[in-house]
């Protein structure tokens, strides 16, 4: 396994060994790795809402109104990226 990234090698050994693999190789500037490749990636936006419940006693309705919200959110947001 390769680690990389800011946070990858902190559980890297724990998911190889979980995965039953022997090595874990993590390289000496891997946090540069994290911070590298935002240059690379197409520029994003992550919407999110929370929602505690059990599985078997969560609400549908509930949810898909978190889903439409994120959704109006999201249009609302690339509406006002055009416009600028």
């Amino acid at each position: 396994m390769l680690a990389a990234g800011g946070g990858g090698p902190l559980c890297a050994a724990f998911i190889a060994d979980i995965l039953g693999m022997n090595k874990t190789v993590v390289p000496r500037f891997s946090s540069s790795f994290c911070a590298w490749s935002m240059f690379f990636l197409d520029i994003g936006r992550d919407y999110l809402r929370s929602y505690l419940s059990r599985a078997d006693e969560a609400e549908p309705g509930t949810i898909n109104k978190h889903y439409q919200d994120m959704v109006q959110q999201a249009m609302r947001s690339s509406r006002a990226s055009v416009s600028l």
